[in-house]
């Protein structure tokens, strides 16, 4: 497998950089996404990149409350392989919530 993992928060989407010739991958990759409510959904799907065909969808871990991600510091969420409908192992993740400068929960100055 050459796997890379897609997530995506809202409207925001990042990709990792594919890591070739893997089966265990440590994509070591930062995703800055604006978050409005810890309840906000986000959903992780893990793919294998193909050169002369569609890259294939390896597993998901969709729909996950960003607040659950974030309150532990650190994470393992399982994934799900859809098309054999089984568990394909898990994604070990860590998340902060950080505050923009200049800004008030109010919205106020």
């Amino acid at each position: 497998s050459d796997p890379y993992v897609v997530v995506s928060l809202g409207a925001t989407r990042h990709t990792s950089q594919v890591i070739p010739k893997n089966v265990n991958p440590v994509w070591d990759f930062v995703a800055d996404c604006p978050v409005h409510d810890p309840a906000q959904l986000v959903s992780f799907r893990v793919y294998d990149s193909d050169t002369y065909s569609p890259d294939d969808l390896i597993a998901t871990a969709l729909d996950v409350r960003l607040g659950d991600i974030v309150a532990g510091g650190s994470v393992e969420l399982p994934l799900w392989d859809t098309e054999r409908e089984r568990g394909a192992g898990v994604l070990q993740l860590s998340g902060r919530l950080l505050q923009l400068a200049g800004t008030s929960a109010a919205g106020g100055e």
